[in-house]
């Protein structure tokens, strides 16, 4: 389904990438995806 995810992650806001992150992780080996991850700053 997914080839290629991009994951926007503020490191200011260390709750919300904990979370986000390991859920990116696992969807992108399920779908045997690339994954990006893009830090804000």
């Amino acid at each position: 389904m997914y080839t290629s995810l991009l994951v926007p992650i503020d490191l200011g806001h260390e709750s919300s990438w904990r979370k986000a992150l390991p859920l990116a992780v696992d969807l992108a080996r399920t779908h045997g995806a690339e994954l990006h991850v893009m830090v804000v700053v």
